[in-house]
């Protein structure tokens, strides 16, 4: 059986951010670290970029990988982990993310900036170090592997479980000949992306604000034209007592009005476009919801329709099925597996659920 790595990477990397902030005495001499990622560092292994990471959701990342080392270390056998350097601590991973998460908690925002030394001519700021402890945290986390309880299924909203295409469509090209615009071209903008985005995309010169009190007012008059699709609650019953969420462009209250019309339950976490700086396909929403969930990226699955939603999960790391309610294959490439129906995810949720669809090939399923 394989044995746990040791971060001690981890372990250097708190005392340096400690030190540039001066929680911790300079050290005498340059440690003696290997070459490390750039500040903008992209990973091609889980997708993390750097620059997509915030401090605060770092941070968020970290305070919370103390907790998940332990659930997931009580999943394997003794002989495996290794017992040190005291009895109730189960391997040095688990005291050095706690160490770290407690000297992090003291850094406050004007203080992201400030620098250490890496290697002689080599500078990190303490944001960059912050941002590697986590992308750390999850390698390890990957390494360990995750039980049942540490996995996570995702939703979009519009287009999985609610059948908004044809309402939608009205709405859009009624506001686009209001305002003498393209109707297909704003269509072809609307995919995935909050309504904000769209309007500052086909029609910048406009007040995109005042733009969307006049799209609410058009999405009012369709009533209920915005039905869930029969598959839904059946899929959402897979989930009962498992860590799930929706991830959408809506807003929480029209979100969760068209979940209970349709009889389906509300999400333990909903994450719309108020919660985000950036929509989709930034990744912000998607690794929001893994942090409010308490699990890793690598360990969401996400359930998406529109190319912007596949690009988003795919940025932040999750493995993604796309539906074909809205989009054809070569606009869902993207996508980990790609389905005809919600039903036909089943088969790939309970998997995802039970261990056996990590790291997925590009499918297709008819």
């Amino acid at each position: 059986m394989r044995r746990l790595p040791l971060p001690g990477t981890t372990r250097d990397l708190a005392e340096q951010a400690a030190t540039a902030v001066g929680l911790l005495p300079s050290p005498r001499g340059v440690m003696a670290l290997p070459p490390l990622p750039e500040e903008d560092h992209f990973c091609e292994s889980c997708a993390l970029r750097y620059g997509d990471l915030t401090p605060s959701a770092a941070l968020g990342l970290i305070r919370g990988h103390p907790g998940r080392y332990r659930r997931r270390l009580q999943h394997l056998p003794v002989d495996v982990v290794r017992r040190r350097p005291a009895s109730g601590v189960w391997s040095d991973l688990e005291r050095n993310a706690d160490r770290f998460a407690a000297l992090t908690s003291e850094i406050s925002e004007p203080q992201w900036s400030r620098t250490a030394v890496r290697l002689p001519g080599e500078r990190r700021t303490v944001r960059w170090m912050v941002r590697q402890v986590a992308h750390e945290g999850l390698h390890h986390l990957h390494d360990i592997g995750a039980g049942a309880n540490d996995k996570a299924v995702l939703f979009d909203v519009d287009g999985v479980l609610v059948d908004s295409y044809p309402a939608y469509r009205r709405i859009w090209s009624r506001w686009a000949d209001h305002r003498n615009l393209d109707p297909d071209l704003v269509w072809s903008h609307t995919h995935g992306r909050r309504p904000v985005d769209t309007i500052q995309a086909v029609a910048p010169q406009l007040d995109a604000a005042a733009e969307y009190s006049l799209i609410r007012e058009f999405m009012a008059n369709e009533g209920d034209g915005f039905p869930v699709y029969p598959d839904a609650a059946a899929v959402l019953r897979l989930l009962q007592n498992r860590r799930w969420g929706v991830v959408t462009s809506g807003r929480t209250p029209t979100v969760l009005q068209r979940l209970r019309a349709g009889g389906l339950p509300d999400p333990p976490v909903l994450v719309d476009s108020s919660q985000v700086r950036r929509g989709k396909p930034d990744p912000e929403g998607y690794l929001r919801a893994a942090q409010l969930l308490d699990v890793t990226a690598p360990d969401c699955l996400v359930i998406e329709d529109a190319p912007a939603g596949v690009q988003a999960a795919r940025t932040a790391g999750m493995t993604v099925v796309a539906v074909r309610t809205t989009h054809l294959d070569d606009e869902l490439a993207g996508a980990h597996h790609r389905v005809d129906t919600l039903s036909d995810t089943v088969p790939l949720i309970t998997g995802w659920l039970e261990g056996n669809t990590r790291e997925p090939g590009n499918r297709t399923t008819r």
